[in-house]
């Protein structure tokens, strides 16, 4: 197993390291073909009720059945007895910022795969595939670069260089008033290509008239559903959050959402990047990135996001000129923090209406300047359970709903290997210590990680990453 080593170039290398050879019988058992998994109650992503007794067979790096109960398993196979524990897919991050010295933090935190908004080369989203230093990685290879002034013609020369950089998914411009010939143009040959439209929107309702799928953060259902003074004022920042217009217009915003689930469209609204700091369990979240932070192992992760990263549990995104971006809740005037507490009672409202009328989430975090990697796509599940969706639906945000976002519109380009846990799936599980539908908390007890059909040794190594240039900040 290789560890990446980053040098002066920039580019990963691996890293022979005889110190991490398996030292449980856990990690020690199958890594051959033919292992069968016993015990465990599985939660396999695609149904709405745990399986009991069933066992799991892999072979090789693929799931190769999921035996019912009393089935006889094949001859000849390793066992491996996990009674008491629960077994989930590999989670997905559908909304990540990628930066090099990432990896291991997504793999210790059970993410084997994260969609990256940017462009990576191939050699790197080739190895990511059977690496345990890094999660699977699919790439938007940026934003197809068209403009607003773009004919047809324009835009379809546009997309044939796009499509040479092999993108797994669409990530467009913000759909404003101005963008939408050109959006929905291009949203058209996006579709021919197979991919799902993924991005911002100041009016979700037209954006998705337009051709777009994935509506990253709620704000543009509500700006949809506001009146043209409303909207001149909430642009002028004469108000702290978009949040607070929704309180009175819930028959709109009942219609929007039928009409967004009608389409088929996805809603990413990375509610810890946004509202994390007014949730109730705000602290514990701090103390659990603080926790990892505090690994001694971890020198590589850098100071000035760290601490970005732990104020943000305190913090709440502000839209006025009144206050800085980010002012800290704890400091905020009375009738000021009122205002932003009935704001995020209205959007967990919202995302609860939203999967009840049958609205599917992808679980995205914005990383790094929404949440810890890793770590984040837990307490992002812990949000929407927050706001009264049940943990399956939950795991389901970040597992298999957020690998439709890789199979297309309409599943045109063909079925995800990841995000369940079903035959011919690749074989990325998490093993946990207790049950995540009793409590959604549960997702981060992880014993063990099995990522493309091998069990990844879990831990931070200093080793790992080494800054040649001060880090971004955020």
């Amino acid at each position: 197993m290789g560890l990446w080593r980053f040098g002066r170039s920039g580019k990963a290398r691996p890293v022979a390291l005889a110190m991490l050879i398996a030292s449980s019988a856990v990690l020690a058992q199958g890594n051959g073909p033919g292992r069968l998994i016993t015990g465990a109650t599985i939660i396999d992503g695609i149904s709405d009720t745990a399986l009991v007794g069933h066992a799991l067979l892999i072979e090789g790096n693929s799931i190769r059945d999921v035996l019912q109960p009393g089935e006889a398993a094949p001859a000849g196979v390793e066992t491996m007895d996990l009674s008491g524990k629960y077994i989930i897919p590999g989670l997905i991050d559908s909304h990540v910022h990628w930066l090099d010295w990432m990896g291991e933090l997504f793999i210790n935190h059970g993410v084997t795969s994260v969609v990256a908004l940017a462009e990576l080369d191939h050699g790197t989203r080739d190895s990511s595939q059977a690496s345990h230093s890094l999660p699977r990685l699919y790439h938007s290879a940026n934003r197809p670069p068209f403009s607003s002034e773009d004919s047809a013609a324009d835009i379809r020369r546009v997309f044939i260089e796009w499509l040479a950089k092999k993108p797994d998914i669409a990530h467009f411009p913000t759909f404003n008033e101005k963008s939408a010939r050109a959006y929905e143009l291009a949203a058209t040959e996006a579709h021919k290509a197979g991919f799902m439209v993924f991005g911002h929107t100041e009016n979700a309702a037209d954006s998705i008239a337009a051709g777009h799928d994935v509506i990253e953060h709620v704000w543009g259902f509500t700006q949809a559903a506001m009146s043209e003074q409303e909207l001149l004022v909430f642009q002028r920042g004469d108000h702290l959050t978009w949040a607070t217009f929704m309180s009175d217009d819930w028959d709109r915003l009942d219609q929007l959402i039928e009409n967004a689930v009608d389409n088929g469209a996805y809603i990413n609204p990375t509610l810890v990047y946004e509202w994390g700091g007014l949730s109730k369990d705000a602290g514990r979240r701090e103390i659990d990135d603080y926790r990892v932070l505090s690994n001694p192992d971890l020198v590589y992760f850098p100071q000035n996001i760290a601490k970005s990263l732990l104020a943000k549990h305190r913090q709440i995104k502000n839209f006025s000129t009144r206050f800085e971006n980010v002012p800290y809740v704890a400091n905020l005037p009375v009738e000021d923090r009122a205002e932003f507490e009935e704001g995020y009672r209205n959007v967990l409202e919202f995302m609860r209406r939203f999967v009840a009328a049958g609205g599917k989430i992808q679980a995205g975090t914005d990383t790094v300047s929404g949440a810890m990697p890793g770590l984040g796509v837990h307490q992002e599940m812990q949000m929407l359970v927050e706001a009264g969706i049940t943990p399956m639906r939950a795991l389901q945000s970040a597992t298999r709903w957020s690998a439709e976002l890789l199979e297309g519109i309409g599943g045109k380009r063909g079925p995800a290997v990841i995000g369940s846990i079903e035959p011919g799936k690749r074989a990325d599980l998490v093993v946990l210590d207790a049950d995540p539908l009793a409590d959604i908390l549960n997702t981060q007890k992880i014993t063990n990680v099995m990522k493309d059909g091998r069990w990844v040794e879990l831990g931070y190594h200093p080793e790992y990453y080494t800054f040649t240039e001060p880090s971004r900040s955020i």
